[in-house]
């Protein structure tokens, strides 16, 4: 008949998973914002080279680029990467300015009078693998630092 014996190995096997547990939330939020960081420089690169922009709509666009405060909801953790605040040309009805927001959609999604240029997407599509890379790299060196105490 087998026997199993109980030793010390599994009292560090279960205080190595408690601390994976106890540290998950953590290593989330960390490997969420190192993935969004990687989106966000991405975006930045593809806004520099945008041509159907104005040189006023380009820096609010870059300038108002930015990541959202990490959320953890039922332990979905999110972030959202985009842009606040206004550029610099103003008019009557923007004495503001032109809010980033509506530039950068109206560039990407196109208008009546501007052509799309699908930005956004395509500068998603030219991250995600390294986004993805980015984030399981955090996961794995927080792992590995845990798993070594």
């Amino acid at each position: 008949m087998a026997r199993f014996v109980i030793g010390s190995e599994l009292d560090e096997f279960t205080d190595q998973v408690n601390g994976i547990v106890y540290e998950m939330p953590g290593i989330g939020k960390e490997a969420v914002y190192a993935g969004a960081k990687v989106v966000a420089d991405s975006l930045h690169s593809e806004i520099a080279e945008l041509k159907s922009v104005t040189k006023e709509e380009r820096e609010g666009l870059l300038e108002g680029l930015g990541i959202a405060k990490i959320e953890n909801r039922n332990g979905e953790i999110s972030t959202s990467v985009s842009w606040s605040g206004y550029n610099s040309f103003v008019t009557k009805k923007y004495p503001k300015g032109h809010p980033n927001i509506m530039i950068a959609r109206s560039v990407n999604r196109g208008t009546s009078w501007r052509n799309a240029d699908p930005f956004v997407r395509r500068a998603v599509r030219k991250c995600k693998e390294k986004a993805n890379k980015a984030m399981e790299e955090v996961i794995n060196k927080r792992l590995v630092r845990i798993a070594g105490k």
